[in-house]
C-alpha cells in the first residue's frame, strides 16, 4: 500500500482501473473523484466557478462510492461542470454528503471521452491496515 493519500489509473482490458488509498473512508472517496475526472480532463488551476452540494442516501460503503461517482458523470452529462475538487462528510444515518466544486466544461482540457459507466465488476472498497483502499472499473 502507498503511504499518505493518493489515486491512479491503470489500463483493464477495455475499460479503466482507477484505484485510491487514503487514511479515511470519506478522503478515500475524494481521491477516487479526483481520479475519475483525471481520466478524461485536466482542470487548470484556479478557483472554482460554482459549489454543487450532493446527498446520498444510507447504502453499503461500496454503493455510496459508485453512486458518488456516478454524480461526476450527472455534472458532466447534464450541467456541463467538471469537478475541480471534492468534499465528503458522512451523515448521521449512514450516508454522505458534501459539495463538488466545478468548472464549466468550456473552461477544462479534455483528454479522452467521458466514460459511459461506472461498473460494479470487481469493486473494491475497504479497511487496509491503516488505509481505506479502493479500486473502480471504470467503462470507457
Amino acid at each position: 500500500m502507498i503511504a499518505g493519500r493518493g489515486h491512479r489509473t491503470r489500463p483493464h482490458t477495455a475499460d479503466v482501473m482507477i484505484e485510491a488509498w487514503a487514511s479515511t473512508r470519506e478522503d478515500c472517496m475524494e481521491e477516487a473523484v479526483s481520479a475519475f475526472t483525471s481520466l478524461f480532463a485536466e482542470v487548470p488551476d484556479g478557483p472554482a466557478q460554482r459549489s454543487v452540494p450532493f446527498v446520498l442516501a444510507p447504502e453499503t460503503d461500496r454503493e455510496l462510492l459508485v453512486l458518488l461517482l456516478e454524480e461526476v458523470l450527472y455534472l458532466v452529462e447534464v450541467l456541463g461542470a467538471i469537478p475541480y475538487r471534492c468534499e465528503v462528510q458522512p451523515t448521521e444515518d449512514g450516508g454522505i454528503a458534501g459539495f463538488f466544486e466545478v468548472v464549466d466544461v468550456s473552461e477544462v482540457r479534455l483528454k479522452g471521452s467521458v466514460p459511459k459507466a461506472v461498473t460494479r465488476h470487481e469493486l473494491v472498497f475497504e479497511r487496509r491496515d491503516e488505509h481505506w483502499y479502493c479500486r473502480v472499473i471504470v467503462d470507457v
